[in-house]
């Protein structure tokens, strides 16, 4: 299929295009069949945009499952797991409708329309506000992990499976007063100059890393404290969990910085010369699926780094396998000195 440069311009100009802000001709109708013919490029971004959410979904499907049937997982921090698994899944859903809300509103309708704006600023709203209670249930499930070391004995005691989901309730209410803000700039944004626009939108990735690095940062170092010190039932269990945090923690404020990264480029051509609108596209796509690979990298790192990884593949290790041998040969020779 073919889609070219121009076409292109036109379809970013216009504000038809994923990730761009869209300006004042929202009441304007553009019907075109080629607006439904995508560039190598764009189908490209597709298809791991779509790869990402299976993949997520599937991931944090498997998690939630593994944890509700594994009575042994029925603990605080596992919980919390499945609270941010479940928010996973639901955030990689709604950025991949995100992520390609205009050719989903095009491949249904045929037009670009009003109803496609309306489409788009509610899908915003929506993602921004399943990103933010995937963001707040990171750092509950930290602050569990801090409170059980920290307190490991006055802890387990007040501290349990229903209290961890009063936790996620509050972690949502919050994502809600949270994308009020957020809803607030996407319905005004065709009422702000361009260079008070990047403002916001700077101002909103600020507070991504603010909502992020400080909190976890925080909450990173004083368990490193605590471990130290603590008095802990198995401290190596706690190190496997404490490093699975730290992992998951550096791998969501490592997926914010391409945002940061498009909005400062976006001010910066404001400023002087406006970039490309090939080059913002591309740059728009980029920071959507390191978003979308945060929810996926999850799953993966839960079992990875997790003490369950350890407990699946015990049987398989080195010295269980040599005993293993060692019985069979054992068994062998008793066999022949019978015969």
């Amino acid at each position: 299929m073919n889609f070219n440069l121009t076409m292109l311009n036109k379809f970013l100009h216009l504000g038809f295009g994923e990730n761009s802000t869209r300006g004042n001709g929202s009441e304007m109708t553009f019907c075109d069949s080629d607006l439904i013919e995508w560039s190598h490029t764009h189908e490209l971004f597709t298809c791991i945009g779509i790869a990402l959410v299976a993949f997520s979904c599937v991931g944090n499907s498997v998690a939630i499952i593994f944890i509700a049937r594994n009575s042994s997982l029925h603990t605080p921090t596992y919980t919390g797991i499945a609270c941010l698994a479940l928010c996973d899944l639901i955030a990689a859903i709604f950025r991949f409708l995100k992520f390609r809300s205009h050719a989903i509103y095009i491949i249904i309708s045929g037009c670009v329309n009003k109803g496609q704006f309306i489409m788009d600023d509610t899908l915003s709203i929506l993602s921004f506000f399943t990103l933010n209670s995937s963001y707040f249930h990171l750092i509950m499930v930290s602050v569990v992990r801090y409170k059980l070391i920290s307190r490991p004995f006055k802890t387990y005691v007040g501290l349990d499976c229903r209290r961890v989901v009063q936790y996620s309730i509050v972690c949502w209410g919050l994502s809600v007063i949270a994308s009020i803000g957020y809803g607030l700039k996407v319905l005004t944004i065709s009422h702000v100059k361009n260079h008070e626009s990047d403002v916001i939108e700077i101002a909103f990735v600020v507070y991504l890393f603010s909502i992020t690095i400080v909190p976890l940062l925080t909450i990173h170092i004083l368990k490193i404290r605590k471990l130290r010190k603590a008095l802990v039932v198995n401290k190596r269990q706690e190190v496997r969990m404490h490093t699975m945090m730290a992992v998951i923690s550096t791998t969501t404020v490592a997926c914010i910085v391409p945002i940061a990264g498009l909005q400062v480029n976006k001010a910066l051509g404001d400023a002087t010369q406006a970039p490309a609108p090939e080059e913002l596209f591309i740059q728009g796509q980029l920071s959507q699926i390191c978003l979308a690979l945060n929810h996926a990298l999850h799953p993966i790192l839960y079992f990875m780094l997790s003490e369950v990884s350890k407990k699946m593949t015990k049987p398989l290790s080195q010295n269980d396998v040599i005993k293993k041998c060692l019985l069979i040969s054992e068994k062998s020779r008793r066999l022949k000195s019978i015969i």
